[in-house]
């Protein structure tokens, strides 16, 4: 008898052992998912950081390409105040109708100003920058578009995370 209740003791160890065992695997994999969701999160950020440092790079090159290199930079007292340097909607680059290029901004400053464009620009918010010659429209306008699509593919991606999190509860 001593040896038969042994034997069932082991035999439900083994039985709970087995539950445990299913119990961690469970978690492991709920553990996998939400890690997988965070990775991809974690990847969407970065691809977003680095599509506005893109933007704001391409912007900067814009803004420089055509500025005249013997042309003055705008007296800033002269400027209206946030606004641009120019009248109307055509003429000079970014950087000449807005004063920010010469010796009175650093490239590093310039940089930041077209940072800060381009994470407004790509996410919607408003910014008083705005183009001032057709290849600068042609990129906003282009860029525009691969934000609407940046935006979609975003959202799609939330969805997919949220509907894959629900199937599984």
């Amino acid at each position: 008898r001593i040896s038969r209740a042994a034997r069932l003791l082991r035999i439900l160890r083994v039985a709970k052992a087995r539950r445990i065992i299913h119990k961690v695997r469970q978690l492991y994999a709920l553990w996998n998912e939400h890690i997988s969701a965070m990775a991809q999160g974690a990847r969407l950020v970065v691809f977003f950081v680095v599509g506005i440092h893109w933007v704001a790079c391409v912007w900067v090159f814009f803004g420089r390409n055509s500025i005249d290199e013997d042309a003055e930079a705008y007296d800033l007292e002269v400027c209206g105040e946030g606004g641009p340097c120019e009248k109307g909607i055509s003429g000079s680059p970014w950087m000449v109708r807005y004063a920010v290029h010469g010796e009175r901004f650093s490239k590093w400053e310039q940089y930041v100003v077209a940072l800060n464009w381009a994470a407004a620009a790509v996410t919607k918010a408003s910014i008083d920058i705005y183009p001032g010659n057709e290849e600068e429209r042609l990129f906003v306008f282009l860029m525009n578009v691969g934000a609407f699509l940046l935006c979609a593919l975003l959202l799609a991606s939330i969805v997919a995370v949220v509907t894959q999190a629900q199937e599984d509860t």
